[in-house]
């Protein structure tokens, strides 16, 4: 890139973060515009991204961010800020010419051609849907008017509308509009003109795309300017870089800082409301990355702020991702729960994360390919004596009997997991054995515990049965997919005749039970001062086991729900269920 386009890029940028200057004043004093095609496809100075870019472009599309060499991308950014010292210290200083002008914004959009419409509408899309959820009724309404739609497709928005499903009838309604075309396009923005007050969201849009005027764009090359910075956060935040920045610039002064701050995080929130899809989820990961490559530790505590959930379930994380993301958690105190279920995470990633996973609150790895080695980095997690996790799902991750030491372990020491779930793990009667064991430290905080589909059988229920007979703590247990049998039951039964057992909740769905054993665990439960929920569907029950069930319908006033579905009643048998007593969800 040329070094007048370095200058017109930083120009724009520090010009739109810098106060009492707007962005149309500094290109001004510019004294040129930067060509549109180079700002649709990028501003970023070559010295500091051709390193990347190659990465970049190796890199499979869901893999989220590459692994670049950083050293060198910092000696690169730091001579590139200095270079540019003395030409900006020139530039900057030339006066300014004409009046800021800024036109309404119904007249910038109407000197938009019909492609540059649609490239804006392409560059918004995300954030057009959270922001015209609340009138999305309204403005099909006006496409509807406009004979844009039909009377159909007017309804099928307002029927997702009416069933609460706003988020999915505002996908429709964008899509609608795309496939209408150019003339749709230009009337969806017109509305969102019209009905600005009702939408505060769509009304910010509006005026971001005002503030640059009637170039379409100019606010698309400024907002991906915002990236192009921070990029470059760690060469121009570095103690060898900032005497030639406040050699251009003088000394910031304090509120250029805070407004700065606000600028990055006010992105950094617009991002953090548009993870529900995989592209937003993947910009959001880019400016982590870019936060953890400025090594400015006080800017990205500020920039993170309050965040207390970070969610990229569903999308691909390399080991430098994981990195990342372990290095945000660092920063910020504040991150309560991490969504990585089913990121394709393995042992090296988790290895990369588990410094900063004992931070947080609820950690979700479900669904990713630790195997028992990954499995025991985050058990490690669990005996970190700062631990704070509550919650853990390690649902289908690979680990199995031989890594069943390892949690064994943490367990006896953790203080702070009250929930565990760890289906779907090939666990089998000897892991749960010993799982079982833990649970008998009467330090154990456990309240919940899912093993579905783990293995187990009649003979493992043995020891699982003498821990509920003894335990407190537990007061929610999922055996569901396990094939315990009759007889398997009838030991899970025993214990809960206890009457120390806590259980509030059991999952016995789909374990072989049949009416025998069901005469077991009915009684047993009718004993139980604690029950609320009960699941035995998908098993043999017949109308033998209605007198059964409708006795502990009636006698154990706590129970709010029990689920049968998939048994063998029949419909008499069913009609009597449900009228045993009217308030209770009986599920059939």
């Amino acid at each position: 890139m040329a070094t007048d386009d370095k200058l017109n890029w930083l120009r724009k940028v520090f010009g739109r973060v810098l106060p009492g200057r707007s962005s149309r004043e500094v290109d001004r004093e510019a004294g040129n515009n930067v060509p549109k095609q180079g700002q649709i496809e990028s501003n970023v100075p070559v010295e500091c991204s051709s390193a990347t870019e190659e990465g970049e472009q190796s890199q499979p599309r869901e893999s989220g961010v590459r692994d670049t060499d950083q050293g060198h991308a910092t000696g690169t950014c730091e001579a590139t800020a200095c270079q540019l010292a003395s030409s900006l210290n020139t530039e900057l200083s030339s006066p300014q010419q004409g009046n800021d002008t800024k036109p309404i914004i119904s007249d910038v959009l109407a000197q938009f051609e019909d492609y540059e419409l649609l490239l804006l509408t392409n560059f918004y899309q995300e954030g057009l849907k959270p922001a015209m959820e609340n009138g999305v009724d309204g403005l099909s309404l006006k496409l509807r008017q406009g004979r844009h739609f039909s009377e159909s497709e007017h309804k099928e928005v307002t029927e997702l509308v009416e069933m609460g499903k706003r988020t999915e009838s505002c996908k429709l309604f964008l899509s609608l509009v795309k496939e209408k075309g150019a003339q749709a396009r230009r009337v969806m923005w017109e509305s969102f003109v019209e009905m600005r007050k009702k939408l505060p969201k769509v009304e910010k849009i509006l005026m971001e795309i005002q503030e640059l005027g009637p170039d379409p764009y100019e606010h698309m090359d400024i907002t991906r300017s915002f990236y192009e910075l921070s990029s470059h956060l760690k060469g121009l935040s570095s103690p060898m870089t900032t005497p030639c920045l406040e050699d251009i610039l003088g000394p910031f002064p304090h509120e250029t800082t805070l407004r700065v701050i606000e600028w990055v995080k006010e992105e950094f929130n617009r991002q953090i409301e548009s993870t529900s899809s995989v592209d937003g989820k993947r910009c959001l990961l880019k400016t982590l990355l870019y936060l953890f490559e400025s090594q400015n530790r006080g800017l990205a505590q500020d920039t993170l702020g309050s965040v207390e959930t970070l969610s990229f379930s569903g999308m691909t994380l390399t080991p430098i991702d994981c990195a990342v993301l372990s290095h945000v958690i660092g920063l910020c105190d504040t991150i309560k729960h991490l969504d990585l279920w089913n990121c394709r995470i393995q042992c090296e990633g988790i290895h990369r994360l588990e410094p900063g996973l004992h931070k947080c609150q609820k950690l979700r790895l479900g669904w990713n390919t630790l195997g028992d080695s990954g499995a025991k980095l985050v058990f490690q997690s669990l005996k970190n004596p700062a631990c704070k996790i509550q919650k853990l799902w390690l649902e289908r991750v690979g680990f199995t009997d031989s890594g069943a030491n390892d949690l064994v372990s943490a367990l006896s020491t953790n203080r702070s997991l009250t929930e565990l779930d760890v289906s779907g793990n090939k666990l089998g009667d000897l892991g749960v054995k010993l799982v079982s064991a833990a649970l008998r430290n009467p330090e154990c905080k456990i309240q919940k515990l899912v093993l579905i589909e783990v293995g187990l059988t009649d003979s493992g229920t043995r020891d699982l049965a003498t821990t509920l007979s003894t335990n407190r703590s537990v007061m929610a247990l999922d055996l569901n997919k396990n094939r315990l049998g009759d007889s398997g039951v009838k030991l899970v039964s025993a214990a809960l005749r206890n009457p120390e057992c806590k259980i509030q909740k059991l999952g016995l769905n789909c374990v072989g039970l049949t009416d025998s054993g069901a005469d077991d665990i009915l009684s047993a439960l009718i004993t139980n001062q604690t029950l609320t929920g009960l699941d035995l569907g998908l098993n043999s029950l017949t109308d033998r086991s209605i007198p059964a069930l409708r006795r502990l319908i009636l006698t154990r006033r706590s129970l709010e729900w029990i689920w049968l579905v998939r048994n063998q009643f029949s419909e008499t048998g069913r009609m009597k269920l449900q009228e045993s007593r009217p308030t209770l969800r009986v599920i059939l």
